[in-house]
């Protein structure tokens, strides 16, 4: 039974997410919505949780290893992903959908200030595998 999660990872660009999307609804509001919506997030980004909850299943024989994902993509690009993850659902209720896209003008264009067209990132992966009788 293969199963992959994605590891907790931060880097300048999650950070400037996060900062940005924190000074438009409030920091604390945007982490709780986060906490709220996906509050395992952070138990399945180990690889010691992991195991125990593949052994816990029943798998025996079970192996994780944690590697890293390599992203490139535009600055577009990236926001849009940004867009359907928690915080980005979350911003886009609490400020509405001009308050929203003036909001995401606001980060297209600070992100490209800072980083130029091109978002390059890597973040861990945790897979693992276990095998039942």
């Amino acid at each position: 039974m293969p199963v992959s999660t994605g590891g907790r990872g931060s880097d300048a660009y999650s950070d400037a997410w996060n900062e940005l999307l924190g000074s438009a609804v409030g920091g604390d509001a945007a982490r709780k919505a986060l906490e709220e919506v996906a509050p395992s997030e952070a138990f399945w980004s180990t690889a010691e949780n992991v195991v125990a909850a593949l052994r816990a299943a029943g798998f025996e024989q079970v192996r994780v290893e944690i590697t890293e994902l390599e992203h490139a993509c535009s600055v577009a690009e990236y926001l849009a992903g940004r867009e359907l993850n928690a915080g980005g659902r979350f911003g886009r209720h609490t400020l509405g959908e001009r308050g929203w896209r003036q909001f995401l003008d606001h980060a297209e264009a600070e992100f490209r200030r800072r980083f130029g067209e091109v978002v390059r990132y890597a973040r861990p992966v945790v897979l693992g595998v276990g095998t039942t009788t």
